[in-house]
């Protein structure tokens, strides 16, 4: 009788765990809406139901089990980002079961628990990346349900255990191949290992042939996973491009992307992520997508120093699990945690050389698992009483932890207040931030009634979002432009597809990939010089987040010219940032008082054309957050010519503070100056920018406020639709 009741109240408290995780992950897999990653899966996936072939027909470099699955997951709902989320949730699911079960096999299940809620914690600060329908969180966990399979089989030699292993890496390598060879690479180790143990403990029976056996076992849960999509690949003719999109192309994606390891001493900086850019490489989203809970801890960055122990928590719980696994000072091997210990960091080492945080929560969940493990056999194995370092450790530890759920637990109810309003699209049916949810409604309503129904829609670098929720075709094979993507052929295949498919508008964003080293200008010089050309900017949605082209009436009739921003010396007060399809000098003169005014000053020596030229710019202003009435901005040009000063240009702005929303507003008509009269001569141009009044700007606004010089360039005659005006 007390043993059923006992069984009873397990299966109570199993049941009470399930639902609370679902009740926790169930408002995080509804939240937030991803362009890139998400947006090209997703439309590729439903291109895959329409016929299309990947790696024959649509560029991907990963393995094609993500898009299998949402290829079916279509075929069984209507396409939309919720409903992708169905098999993303699965998959979450999947992670916290197995990751239980690891713990508690390896060290109890008070372990297991306690592994479900820290993955519970780092679900929040991984958001969204393993909430959304994407590659590495599946390949993952299956790369962790083979390890809890590799561990019962070390409980039980039973080959059926062994060969479910197999499958299980076979589906992670189906999801990422370089995850799960890692994986597979690390399963073998820890069967070394586990045999090891056993001889150790004289348990093991030294047949010929066990060796052979086991891995054969292995290999055929691998090929059982694995063989049906090769042959799949490999009728439809598509395996010479599958060979060369997964397994040569990873070697050379590596020379194009590299983040480096953030350093442990970045946790003395005074400010630690002092930019947008550096806080989105290095931070978690919940940074920048949700407001500090106080100013004070703002201020201090205690979230973003935390962010320095996610990077090297790794090497030292690596560490303890070698120490430990290898038996310490008096004990033998133990199979398990060193199983744990090679595949957690064969996993971990897959996510180099890109070494930013969204992609190294993508490896972490291992990283949690071996964490618990070697806290719990670290812990079994204390001195009593125990020593005052140890006190200390433990209770330094304990702080951490406590810190690091105290963070999640004030985002994650950040995220769902703040992430409160419905992408009102066919679509979409996720919640994002009210202004995300209001500018992509406008883009894509915007797209759906200036294209027709299947007008292919040119979106990048990686906006095929856009055209999943519009329904719209992309233009060419490549759903997504970076550099690694389109750099071989500097973008001409794109270019050729966009003249020949695309309709009359284009979007694409305000600027590069954060991590690509180059700019689509150096990568892609045919694609750029085909949209400075062919098309010509228009309008800017959400002010700094999006450009709308339009497609000229006559092909090539744009003027590309020669930059003038190198040749100019830039003030303190001054930045040059490099767009996408150009650069653009920022001049922030900061609030101050009236009536004393800022200045901005900026020069650039040019050398005129004997032929003459023509400067061609936008001059435009950025909002500030607040400003006092009657506050400008005044903008000038003037050319010295040795002792002469000739104005060519004054625009005097009022500066009112930023709308709340900025749907489509107009880029400013070009300013052209005729230079014809310096032909020949070298000159001085001095930018200058004056501010009467008071502005405040946003707190980490990355750009400040003031006058702004976009594409500032020298245009000669001889280019085509040139000449002086």
């Amino acid at each position: 009788m007390a043993e059923g009741a006992s069984q009873l109240r397990g299966w109570i408290l199993r049941a009470a765990v399930v639902l609370a995780v679902v009740a926790f992950a169930i408002p995080l897999l509804r939240r937030s809406i991803v362009l890139g990653d998400e947006g090209y899966i997703l439309m590729q996936s439903w291109d895959l139901l329409s016929g299309k072939l990947l790696y024959r027909d649509m560029d991907a470099f990963v393995t094609p089990g993500i898009w299998l699955v949402l290829a079916a997951t279509f075929s069984l709902f209507e396409p939309s980002v919720i409903a992708s989320r169905i098999p993303a949730g699965l998959a979450l699911l999947g992670c916290y079961f197995a990751g239980y079960r690891i713990s508690e096999r390896l060290a109890g299940p008070r372990a297991g628990l306690a592994t479900v809620a820290l993955l519970a914690v780092t679900t929040v600060w991984a958001f969204p990346a393993w909430t959304f329908a994407f590659y590495s969180p599946f390949a993952v966990t299956f790369a962790l349900l083979a390890l809890e399979r590799l561990l019962a089989w070390r409980d039980r030699r039973r080959g059926g255990a062994l060969f479910a292993c197999g499958l299980w890496v076979g589906l992670s390598i189906l999801f990422k191949q370089n995850y799960g060879v890692f994986a597979l690479l690390g399963l073998i180790a820890g069967l070394v290992a586990i045999r090891v143990e056993a001889r150790q403990a004289g348990k093991d029976e030294a047949r010929e042939g066990a060796a052979v056996r086991d891995l054969g076992l292995l290999a055929a849960g691998v090929a059982a996973a694995g063989a049906p999509v090769f042959v799949w690949i490999a009728a439809t003719g598509a395996l010479p491009a599958a060979w060369q999109s997964l397994v040569v192309h990873p070697f050379e994606f590596g020379t194009r992307h590299g983040i480096p390891y953030l350093s442990p001493w970045a946790m003395l900086r005074p400010a630690l992520l002092r930019s947008f850019e550096e806080m989105f490489t290095y931070g978690a989203q919940p940074l920048y997508r949700v407001p500090p809970p106080t100013v004070w801890l703002f201020w201090i960055g205690l979230a973003e120093r935390l962010h320095v122990l996610v990077y090297w928590a790794p090497p030292w719980i690596g560490g303890v699990l070698l120490y430990l696994g290898l038996g310490g000072r008096e004990r033998g091997v133990d199979a398990g945690l060193l199983s744990l210990l090679a595949v957690s960091a064969g996993i971990f080492l897959g996510v180099f050389p890109r070494a930013d945080f969204n992609h190294l929560v993508n490896v972490y969940q291992p990283v949690v698992v071996a964490g618990v493990v070697a806290a719990a056999a670290l812990w079994r194995r204390r001195r009593e009483p125990p020593t005052l370092l140890a006190r200390v450790g433990w209770g330094a530890l304990a702080t951490v932890v406590a810190a690091y759920a105290a963070v999640a637990l004030y985002w994650y109810v950040a995220l769902i207040i703040h992430l409160d309003t419905e992408v009102a699209l066919e679509r979409a049916g996720v919640l994002a931030r009210p202004e995300q949810a209001q500018r992509l409604h406008y883009q894509v309503r915007t797209i759906q009634s200036e294209t027709g129904p299947d007008e292919a829609l040119l979106t990048l670098p990686d906006l095929s979002m856009l055209n999943f929720l519009a329904d719209r075709p992309v233009v060419s094979a490549y759903y997504n432009l970076y550099d690694h993507h389109i750099a071989h052929d500097g973008g001409a295949t794109v270019a050729r597809g966009s003249r020949e498919r695309a309709g009359a508008l284009a979007v694409t964003r305000f600027d590069d990939f954060f991590s690509d080293r180059r700019g689509l200008r150096d990568y892609a010089p045919a694609l750029v010089a085909h949209l400075r050309t062919d098309w010509e900017m228009k309008w800017r949605v959400g002010r700094d987040d999006f450009v709308h082209l339009r497609r000229r009436e006559a092909a090539g009739a744009g003027q590309e010219g020669e930059s003038i921003l190198p040749h100019c010396e830039v003030s303190p007060l001054a930045k040059v940032r490099d767009h996408l399809l150009y650069s653009a000098l920022y001049h922030d003169p900061g609030g101050v008082p009236a009536p004393k005014p800022a200045v901005v000053e900026s020069s650039c020596r040019l050398a005129v054309p004997s032929g003459g030229a023509r400067l061609e710019l936008r001059i435009d202003t950025r909002a500030p957050r607040t400003a006092a009435p009657d506050t400008t901005l005044e903008a000038e040009i003037l050319v010295v010519d040795g002792a002469s000063r000739s104005r060519v240009v004054r625009r005097v702005f009022e500066v009112k503070p930023e709308p709340g929303f900025p749907r489509r507003e107009a880029f400013a008509e070009p300013t052209r100056v005729d230079l014809s009269p310096w032909a020949g001569r070298e000159i001085e141009l001095v930018l200058r920018t004056r501010l009467r009044g008071q502005a405040k700007v946003r707190v980490r606004e990355a750009r400040g406020f003031g006058t702004v010089f976009e594409d500032p360039r020298l245009i000669e005659p001889g280019l085509p639709g040139g000449g002086a005006s």
